[in-house]
């Protein structure tokens, strides 16, 4: 399957596959761990070094192995994708990691990802560069919507997002945020106020928010919890 997909030398492939092998194993990318899994009269350490070899010293082609993953899921369009940002620490070293996937059967399988080279939040220019990297790749696509969590808003991430050609997105919003009807201004919450549990509803009228004018629904699934608002 590899070899339809990959333009290696039939070695490397070979030690790809028993990586890929070895991982599903020991479900750790631990590469100390991984080592454990792998067969063969060879010793633990002698994997060990050669998965170090192997991250040192070959340059990876992610955008091949990524149109290999969407080939072999076939991921039907058009597609839903997600935005995220995950970080954690390691010793004193931060790894800030913000990343876009293409959900599929609820697991959002990455596409493409950037370091942010500080902790927090990412910005407007990042989360650009991040799209831009996967309209290079999938330009072709047909894409349903973009979903983010609520640290992907902000007035100059919308206008990207809803310049030609625009980008339908689900994302949720806190209930304090302020919806502007044009006449009056009222919080979230309010709007929805006369929902029960299990009932959902769309606004009528778009409402203008972060000076955009968008759609806003929520579907209300717990008792006492009403944060989950979308705008669209």
């Amino acid at each position: 399957m590899l070899q339809q997909h990959l333009q290696w030398n039939a070695a490397r492939l070979a030690f790809v596959s028993t990586f890929l092998i070895a991982l599903m194993r020991v479900k750790t990318v631990n590469l100390a761990e991984i080592a454990t899994g792998f067969s063969g009269e060879a010793k633990v350490a002698s994997h060990y070094k050669r998965l170090q070899r192997f991250f040192r010293d070959f340059e990876v082609d992610y955008e091949s192995i990524v149109l290999m993953v969407v080939k072999v899921m076939k991921i039907p369009e058009p597609w839903v994708i997600s935005i995220d940002r995950t970080d954690w620490q390691f010793g004193k070293t931060v790894f800030n990691v913000l990343t876009l996937g293409v959900v599929h059967h609820g697991v959002a399988f990455p596409l493409v990802w950037i370091m942010l080279d500080k902790k927090g939040n990412s910005n407007t220019r990042e989360r650009c560069e991040l799209w831009n990297r996967f309209l290079e790749i999938f330009a072709d696509r047909k894409i349903d919507f973009l979903t983010a969590d609520r640290e992907f808003v902000g007035e100059d991430w919308f206008d990207y997002l809803l310049c030609a050609p625009c980008t339908h997105f689900r994302i949720p919003i806190r209930k304090n945020t302020l919806l502007d009807d044009g006449q009056k201004q009222l919080r979230a919450d309010v709007c929805f106020q006369d929902l029960r549990v299990g009932q959902s509803k769309v606004l009528s009228h778009p409402r203008k928010v972060w000076n955009h004018s968008l759609y806003i629904g929520l579907w209300k699934k717990l008792k006492q919890k009403m944060d989950k608002r979308a705008i669209q």
